[in-house]
């Protein structure tokens, strides 16, 4: 393997910028739970027999949290079920060694302190239906519906995908909310995560204490400037076979309920 004009030495060490969550630092053990293409995914003991998942992934895709950035297009050759360690500023993974350096990505969503333009993000959601249109047209109605209130974990593993389409709405409906600062009308307990995939548990999890993808990030950071949200929704339409416009159909609602309590409460963002 090869990182420019550098051959790499696979006895040695590499580094590469890690955004850690948290919940994910300090000594943990773990083992390999999935391996893709462009991504590996491990599964690290979180106390309390809970889990925590990280995720070591190819330049080009874009930053989640509790993820480290690989520096070549080829990830290391890796078995399931092969032992890792992490601390504070190490991966040990089948043996090899990765120094972690802080990534300049948080994870975190900055305030929208204007009111979005909507009209784009509106437009993108009428164009690319939900993963649940799959789904009898009753009970896709009737999980969107509860999406505002505390039934909406009940819903939780609904639709189609290795995260399923509810989950992604769930997501970016509370992305939103994050940015907006406003107190989510639901919790998410790891009881209501038994339900779902590993994968999506994990991004629910993330989710619930804060933490999002960039995809995320960016288009309510751009929503949040009133710019052209073109690009942004582009990249998001990108994330998964319905991800990308599951999860911008939970920006939208989000961004509706959210400033529908500002309303309410007779408060204007700042």
């Amino acid at each position: 393997m090869r990182i420019g004009a550098e051959t790499v030495n696979l006895n040695r060490q590499t580094e590469c910028p890690a955004c850690l969550t948290p919940a994910m630092r300090g000594g943990r053990r773990g083992r390999v739970h999935s391996v893709f293409a462009r991504t590996v995914n491990v599964m690290f003991e979180a106390g309390e027999g809970k889990e925590r998942m990280l995720s070591l992934f190819t330049p080009g895709l874009p930053w989640v949290p509790d993820a480290v950035r690989w520096p070549e297009t080829s990830l290391p050759r890796v078995e399931i079920g092969v032992p890792c360690r992490l601390t504070e500023n190490e991966l040990t993974l089948d043996g090899r060694k990765i120094l972690l350096t802080e990534s300049v990505f948080s994870g975190r969503c900055g305030r929208l302190r204007n009111v979005p333009e909507l009209r784009e993000l509106e437009r993108f959601c009428g164009n690319n239906p939900t993963g649940l249109t799959l789904l009898p047209k009753g009970r896709m109605e009737t999980a969107m519906r509860n999406l505002t209130c505390g039934e909406a974990v009940c819903f939780i593993g609904l639709g189609p995908g290795l995260t399923p389409s509810y989950d992604d709405i769930l997501v970016g409906f509370l992305a939103a909310l994050a940015a907006l600062e406003k107190k989510p009308p639901f919790s998410i307990t790891e009881e209501a995560l038994q339900r779902t995939t590993d994968v999506s548990a994990r991004y629910l999890r993330l989710a619930w204490e804060g933490y999002f993808g960039q995809v995320l990030t960016d288009l309510l950071r751009i929503l949040g400037k009133r710019e052209n949200t073109e690009a942004a929704l582009r990249n998001l339409a990108r994330i998964g076979a319905t991800s990308g416009r599951d999860m911008a159909r939970g920006v939208l609602e989000g961004i509706r309920f959210g400033m529908n309590t500002l309303s309410v409460n007779g408060s204007q963002t700042g």
